[in-house]
C-alpha cells in the first residue's frame, strides 16, 4: 500500500506562432514533464517520470512527437546507504522524422544508441550523513595583520 506522495513536480514549455517565410512554415510545439516519488513502506521509493515532445514542422521537415518514460525503484538500509534499479526510456520508441518536397515525402525512424532503453543499478552510501564538520581554527598571520583587517 502505497504511504504518501514523497515529491511531484510538473514542467511544461510552449512556443507559440505561425510563421511564414516563402514556401515554408513554422507551427507550435510544446515540451512537458512530470515526475513523483511514491513513498512505499520499510523505506521504499517508487521514482516515476514522463517527458513529451509535442510534433516539431519546421519548413518542409518534420518530427513526430516523442514519448519518454521512466520508472525506477530505491530501498534505502538506514541513513546512509541506498540501493536503486532504474528503466530509461521504457516505451523504447524511436523518433519519426519526415520530409516533404515536390513529388516525395520520406520519413524514417530514427534510433540512437542514447536514447534505447536501458537499465540502471546504483548504490549510494552517503558519509557521515547529516552531521556537521568541526574543524579547528588556524592562527594564519600576525597580530598586526588580523589589526588591519
Amino acid at each position: 500500500m502505497i504511504r504518501e506522495f514523497h515529491q511531484t513536480s510538473l514542467r511544461g514549455r510552449n512556443s507559440f506562432g505561425v510563421e511564414q517565410h516563402g514556401a515554408e512554415t513554422f507551427y507550435n510545439w510544446a515540451f512537458g514533464s512530470i515526475s513523483t516519488t511514491f513513498t512505499l513502506p520499510a523505506k521504499f521509493y517508487i521514482d516515476l517520470s514522463y517527458n513529451y515532445q509535442s510534433r516539431i514542422d519546421l519548413g518542409n521537415c518534420w518530427v513526430e512527437p516523442d514519448h519518454r518514460l521512466q520508472a525506477g525503484v530505491k530501498k534505502r538500509f538506514g541513513d546512509r546507504f541506498t540501493a536503486s534499479f532504474s528503466v530509461q526510456n521504457l516505451l523504447d520508441q524511436g523518433q519519426v522524422i519526415g520530409a516533404h518536397g515536390d513529388g516525395f515525402v520520406r520519413t524514417m525512424n530514427a534510433r540512437q544508441t542514447w536514447s534505447n532503453r536501458s537499465f540502471r543499478i546504483g548504490l549510494t552510501y552517503n558519509f557521515k550523513s547529516g552531521k556537521a564538520f568541526k574543524r579547528k581554527a588556524v592562527e594564519a598571520g600576525s597580530a598586526d595583520e588580523k589589526n588591519r583587517l
